[in-house]
């Protein structure tokens, strides 16, 4: 690697600026990071003496997240060859990002809206390059800071028109960009746990980002709020009904994937807080079920999407021609990934523990089950084609967090339903997707990991290529037998109940939390503090069930009181392996073959 790209001095002008370049192609674009408005900034750093006078640190995080771009191009040229796996191109730019932390430390206390700039990509950073650790911490800095600045709410009631005192519309759009990448690295870490949340949907009073070419050319216009249909309450006193009208035209791709992620974050709490709700209840003169609501609300989602950023052959090149295959890619992956976040309730093994969701399998109609499987199998194999069609098309605009965890998760679910299906009693898998054999699921497979390999040399997702090579494993294993074994399912996920409750129970197992508690010097082990004993309690809708006519003996059925906790054996997880912790509600990881190999290396076995 060239010394310059592992220093923390900025290089020279000419490739700082080269830096800034690429930096505009492969990160300002991904998911809402655009807050930056171009034309402003490149013009603000034409003269050299500029770059290197700024105090904030933006310049530093900026450069840092392109090195490894920029250092892969390297690679390229001077060998004459495409990048193998065992590149770590993710190493380039530390010195730069170190950097920037020193600026962040250093301008404590400072307000500026360039210091949370760099406070959240230096967030970004520490995602890429694995300090889970640092990565939290500093995502509860950027929170506090938006509420500081009060980014969730509009501070000028003029939209549309600007005053003579009021700030240029660009700076407010910049603003609320900012603001809704906020939010968006919120959600990315609370998953739907009340505990983790710091900026709420509910507290949100800013409009959503409008179209690229209006910020570009700052462009004043109105667009919708997070809720579908809806534009701030003052806008009816200030504008017209026609600009209202075309709220909803001025869009952004953004905007549709923020009210995606604000609709999973909801699955995602709704799956971990199950309650009395009886997700196929249908009866007559009464409210649907909150997994029909939300099921409803994810079809509509999905109906809604404009036909410039629908999937086809067109939009596909039109976006990539723009550079914006990142969010275009991600928006459909994320709608599929809330299918399966939130039809895994009745899939075995998709929800931990097992026993979690055992009363819904015990007692939900067939029809019901064999929906959940279908649902989850199809959404799966279409974000493993999705995948598989970008990285084919633009392989460098899928270095992104989430897409490492889209492919993790899609093996695991892949693998997983097809476990369950046969504990259906249905003898053959091409009976879940009809048309699908083994051999196209495995091609699948082998997708998702050669992937996660390419991902591997631009950040550090050493688990999930692990996870996803596991999930292979077990699928060739299944193969082997010619279809698993459906009484083994359940005895593999028997659990007890924790002392103390933690967060670490509840959470998705490769996520930002569990991974930076793995990385604690001082922590204690909650798994030490299980219990033998088990309490019982009754299952959730039981009175519900009556109603529908359930038997005695299904209302007697209990869901096991340690729900709260997945825990195998005396020690099943070391946490000094780095590895995380599976929680109970999230997705399986297979890591626990990892586990119990390095345990029997070092004769713990």
């Amino acid at each position: 690697m060239p010394p310059w790209l592992t220093s923390r001095s900025l290089p020279p002008a000419h490739r700082v600026r080269e830096l800034l370049d690429i930096y505009l192609s492969q990160v300002h674009t991904v998911r809402c990071f655009g807050f930056l408005h171009v034309p402003t900034f490149m013009e603000r750093f034409q003269n050299d003496d500029a770059l290197y006078s700024d105090r904030s640190g933006l310049i530093y995080i900026l450069c840092a997240l392109a090195a490894p771009f920029y250092y892969a191009r390297a690679v390229v040229v001077s060998s004459e060859q495409d990048t193998t796996p065992n590149m770590q191109f993710h190493l380039a730019g530390r010195g730069w990002a170190a950097a920037a932390m020193q600026s962040v430390f250093t301008n404590f206390g400072n307000l500026a809206v360039e210091c949370l700039m760099t406070a959240v990509l230096l967030h970004e950073h520490c995602l890429r390059v694995g300090d889970h650790a640092k990565a939290f911490l500093m995502s509860g800095m950027v929170a506090r800071h938006v509420q500081i600045l009060q980014l969730n709410v509009e501070h000028d009631a003029d939209i549309l028109c600007e005053r003579e005192e009021s700030i240029p519309w660009a700076v407010k759009e910049s603003r609320r960009r900012l603001f809704w990448a906020c939010y968006l690295q919120d959600a990315l870490i609370e998953c739907g746990i009340d505990q983790l949340r710091f900026i709420s949907a509910e507290d949100v009073q800013t409009q959503l980002p409008c179209l690229e070419d209006y910020f570009i050319r700052n462009k004043p216009c109105l667009t919708e709020t997070l809720r579908q249909g809806t534009v701030l309450p003052f806008v009816h006193e200030n504008g017209t009904s026609g600009e209202n009208t075309r709220a909803s035209e001025n869009l952004d791709l953004r905007a549709v994937y923020i009210r995606a992620m604000a609709l999973r974050s909801r699955v995602l709490k709704y799956v971990k807080h199950l309650g009395n709700d009886i997700p196929w209840a249908v009866i007559q003169d009464t409210p649907s079920s909150k997994f029909q609501r939300l099921d409803q609300e994810l079809m509509a989602l999905e109906s809604s999407i404009p036909d410039v950023i629908k999937l086809t052959p067109e939009n596909t090149y039109l976006h990539k021609s723009t550079g914006r295959l990142n969010l275009y890619f991600g928006l459909h992956i994320l709608i599929a990934q809330t299918f399966n976040d939130l039809y895994r309730i009745g899939v075995t093994g998709l929800v931990f523990p097992v026993s979690a969701t055992r009363w819904i399998r015990e007692n939900a109609p067939s029809d019901f089950l064999k929906r959940c499987h279908r649902m989850c199998a199809s959404r799966a194999a279409n974000i493993a084609t999705l995948l598989d069609d970008l990285y084919k098309c633009h392989k460098e605009s899928m270095v992104d967090i989430p897409y490492a965890m889209h492919a993790q998760v899609c093996s695991g679910v892949l693998v997983t339903t097809l476990a369950s299906w046969s504990g259906l009693g249905e003898s053959s898998c091409s009976s879940l997707l009809p048309g699908t054999e083994l051999h196209k699921y495995r091609q699948m497979l082998e997708s998702n990991v050669r992937i996660l390999q390419h991902l591997r040399t631009y950040m550090q997702v050493d688990l999930f290529l692990e996870s996803a090579t596991q999930a292979l494993k077990r699928f060739d294993k299944m193969e082997e037998k010619r279809g698993p074994d459906p009484s083994t399912a359940e005895e593999t996920a028997e659990s007890q109940n924790p002392r103390q409750f933690s967060l670490d129970y509840i959470l998705n197992p490769l996520g930002v939390y569990p991974i930076a508690r793995t990385q604690a010097n001082e922590r204690h082990k909650p798994e030490q503090f299980s219990t033998p004993a088990s309490a019982r309690l009754p299952m959730p809708g039981a009175t519900a069930l009556r109603e529908l006519g359930s038997s005695p003996e299904e209302e007697a059925v209990s869901l096991d009181g340690s729900a709260l906790f997945q825990y195998q054996g005396g020690s099943f997880w070391d946490w000094e392996l780095q590895t995380p912790m599976l929680e109970t509600m999230g997705y399986p990881t297979f890591l626990e073959d990892v586990f119990l190999g390095h345990e029997m290396v070092n004769g713990r076995v």
